[in-house]
């Protein structure tokens, strides 16, 4: 595969704890639809389509503009464009304009905020940079576009887990979701436990399979956790 830097390259592991997202990922059955909620540059997109092919489609979803730029240079360098749409959009729980704030800029960056004024950390904006996006429900977005209703789920969106999961109700109510990968995200004591999201994620019948918590500080934030859910 290529990178966004051009040359050869392979889809490797960015952190020891992303190998049982990975192997989530290879497990995916001919004929899925992988939505990857907060794509960033593309690493688990890309993953899907270089060990799958034309046999899954890929939905790739990321707001902030040089990864999203990234991301597109990636699926173009690697030739799925067949395989890969990308969307330069935000999920919330609400559909219109909202404002997009960057705790950093560049690439592969993360931990922004879409709407609100507060950093994901609970503390006063310090933002970089921001500017104006155009966010969906996940339910208005599939609706609208008639976009195919996903099987497979990845959501890594930085503490607004709850708030796209919101505005999804009606898609994740539907038998063929199958399989949702959360990384839960809390950067402070107001933010949602995982464990309250996944009361709401079981009301929409799923069940937590596997838990994974990243080797954080125990009592400091942020606190990251990856799960993944299955229909029961």
């Amino acid at each position: 595969m290529n990178s966004e830097k051009g040359g050869p390259a392979r889809v490797q592991r960015q952190k020891p704890w992303d190998a049982p997202i990975e192997e989530w990922i290879a497990s995916f059955p001919s004929g899925a639809t992988f939505f990857d909620i907060g794509a960033n540059t593309g690493a688990f997109s890309l993953l899907a389509a270089k060990l799958h092919g034309n046999r899954v489609m890929v939905c790739a979803v990321e707001p902030a503009f040089e990864s999203f730029e990234a991301l597109v240079q990636n699926i173009v360098q690697n030739e799925f464009g067949d395989v890969i749409t990308p969307l330069p959009i935000g999920l919330s729980d609400a559909t219109g304009i909202k404002v997009f704030s960057y705790h950093r800029l560049g690439a592969g960056t993360a931990r922004h905020r879409l709407g609100g004024t507060d950093d994901p950390t609970g503390q006063p904006s310090t933002s970089v940079a921001k500017h104006s996006v155009l966010a969906f429900r996940l339910d208005d977005l599939i609706e609208r576009f008639r976009i195919p209703s996903p099987t497979h789920i990845k959501l890594d969106v930085d503490g607004a887990e709850d708030r796209v999961i919101a505005g999804a109700q009606r898609t994740l109510g539907l038998a063929t979701v199958r399989e949702m990968w959360v990384e839960f995200s809390e950067h402070s004591l107001d933010d949602p436990t995982p464990e309250q999201l996944a009361r709401n994620l079981d009301a929409l019948g799923f069940s937590a399979a596997r838990d994974v918590t990243r080797p954080d500080q125990p009592g400091t934030y942020p606190r990251v956790r990856g799960v993944l859910f299955v229909r029961r």
